[in-house]
């Protein structure tokens, strides 16, 4: 009787079970879908169109392609370049998470994770894109504009096309080569811990 009892609950327990729904995965904020588009370029343009699912109706597109030329003299790979990027509104997370898109796919690609894009001061030049890459670690490999790119950024300036022009942006930042007195230092270092070791030995 006790067994018949066991095999019924086990069995009312189990079909419970099976009629509760499971919690669906999280969907991510952002979606992406490859747009097919017509390419004459070599190798192919590719275009990936951005969602959110937020529920607010935000979208952006992002064209790319690798691209072979040399851009920098620290790096002689491949590059993924960016083409186009936009969205429909700003200030909602979409442009970042293009650019964040871009980089894993530059990795994916056998681009090592390198960009390359053109901040264009013509579009809308009361509020060039130039402070938005910078945020985003692009660089443009000229340390005075680097660091006049950082100052708007540490006084929440907005800039213009008066302030910045049209330049081409890198990611990453090239690895800064270290100074004459940090070389010196660093031999000093080495030195003293190689006599520090014999002298243990």
């Amino acid at each position: 009787m006790i067994l018949v009892v066991c095999y019924f609950w086990y069995n009312l327990f189990m079909s419970i079970t099976k009629l509760t729904p499971k919690p669906s995965a999280k969907l991510p904020e952002v979606l992406f879908y490859k747009r097919p588009i017509k390419s004459v370029m070599s190798p192919p343009q590719e275009e990936f169109v951005a969602f959110s699912t937020k529920g607010d109706k935000n979208w952006g597109e992002i064209v790319l392609h690798k691209s072979k030329l040399q851009h920098r003299k620290d790096y002689e790979g491949d590059t993924l370049a960016i083409d186009f990027i936009s969205s429909n509104d700003r200030q909602k997370g979409l442009g970042s998470a293009m650019i964040d898109f871009a980089k894993n796919l530059s990795k994916k690609n056998g681009c090592n994770g390198y960009l390359v894009l053109r901040a264009d001061s013509s579009i809308d030049k009361h509020h060039v894109p130039h402070i938005f890459y910078r945020k985003q670690g692009f660089t443009t490999l000229d340390n005075k504009l680097d660091r006049k790119l950082d100052s708007f950024i540490k006084d929440n300036k907005q800039a213009t096309s008066n302030d910045f022009k049209t330049q081409l942006m890198y990611y990453p930042a090239p690895q800064k080569k270290p100074s004459l007195v940090e070389r010196l230092k660093n031999w000093v270092l080495t030195k003293v811990g190689f006599l520090l070791k014999v002298n243990v030995d």
